[in-house]
């Protein structure tokens, strides 16, 4: 998730722009679907119009903050798994897909639609993003995106640092296992040798 420090005032804010299409059984059906990594597409969706509207307030942009919020939560509403579909160019057909489905369920206006279908620019090097609000859409996805890629990385790599730190625990006890068995051997083989003095 990512991460961004917003007072109660601003997040009240947020809440009311977005709280009736989010909350909505349509948009909902978004969490059955993985976006990145292990992000599902609500859950990214949110994060996009979160931070959207972080950077208009924070930067003092003058935006149409609704067109903003809903643009950036809709802009991957496609409503499929694309990992499983099949679209080999997914990444240039989703947005109008989305644009579509937003259009369908949620009646968005044209703006909006010009939101969600510039949201993967310059990919779809046809589709530049012609308002503000759709330039920090546009922004907004893509540092979502690098953050939940990297913070799979991160999980990996610590994961990765576990499995190492097991092993070497694992050789540690094996090595200390087999001097011990190699000095009950030892002493096995002392006692053999005193009993044949013996006699």
């Amino acid at each position: 998730m990512t991460k961004i420090k917003i007072d109660s005032e601003l997040r009240s804010e947020f809440n009311e722009l977005i709280k009736e299409i989010a909350l909505s059984d349509e948009a909902r059906e978004m969490k059955n679907y993985i976006q990145h990594t292990d992000v599902n597409t609500y859950k990214h969706c949110m994060n996009v119009a979160l931070v959207s509207f972080y950077i208009a307030k924070r930067y003092k942009v003058n935006v149409d903050l609704k067109t903003l919020v809903i643009g950036g939560f809709l802009h991957d509403y496609f409503l499929y798994d694309w990992h499983l579909h099949g679209d080999k160019l997914h990444g240039y057909h989703h947005p109008h897909i989305a644009a579509q489905n937003a259009q369908r369920d949620f009646n968005v206006d044209e703006k909006v639609m010009k939101v969600i279908k510039s949201h993967m620019w310059p990919l779809t090097i046809t589709f530049v993003p012609n308002s503000k609000e759709a330039a920090i859409v546009c922004l907004a996805d893509k540092i979502v995106s690098t953050k939940d890629s990297l913070s799979r990385r991160r999980s990996k790599l610590k994961a990765m640092e576990g499995e190492i730190e097991e092993r070497k625990a694992v050789k540690r006890v094996t090595r200390e296992a087999k001097r011990e068995w190699k000095a009950q051997k030892k002493e096995q083989k002392k006692e053999q040798r005193k009993e044949k003095k013996n006699r």
